[in-house]
């Protein structure tokens, strides 16, 4: 997206038992935009807008995952003190002509999402 366009962005925050756990901004660039749409449609997963009124399908998803210490914003929103660790996924979703159609910026609270890698010899 070059840095001069217009988008859509999307901030959500996502609870665990009552308990702030993933905070996830996502941006969409605003000539992906074909069909109006009312601001309670962003509540949904950022997919299923981006099938109805950009007419694109998430082919997949490149992320870097990326260890990051909570500032202040984000110590607020997840509600831990600062300088604790997050995980942060920087994703792009690509769709079927392998065009870059999102952006999203994801921070995790480990004491309520775990992730884990299965390694296995080809």
């Amino acid at each position: 997206i070059d840095p001069d366009s217009e988008a859509l962005i999307v901030t959500k925050l996502f609870t665990a038992d009552e308990q702030p756990a993933i905070h996830c901004t996502d941006v969409v660039p605003v000539d992906l935009i074909r069909e109006p749409y009312a601001e309670a449609e962003l509540a949904a997963p950022i997919f299923q807008f981006l099938e109805r009124r950009c007419y694109q399908i998430i082919a997949h998803v490149l992320a870097d995952i990326l260890p990051q210490v909570a500032d202040g914003d984000l110590s607020r929103l997840l509600d831990i003190p600062p300088g604790s660790p997050l995980l942060r996924f920087d994703e792009v979703g690509f769709n079927n002509l392998n065009k870059p159609v999102l952006f999203s910026r994801v921070y995790y609270k480990d004491q309520y999402v775990r992730f884990s890698v299965w390694r296995k010899k080809v």
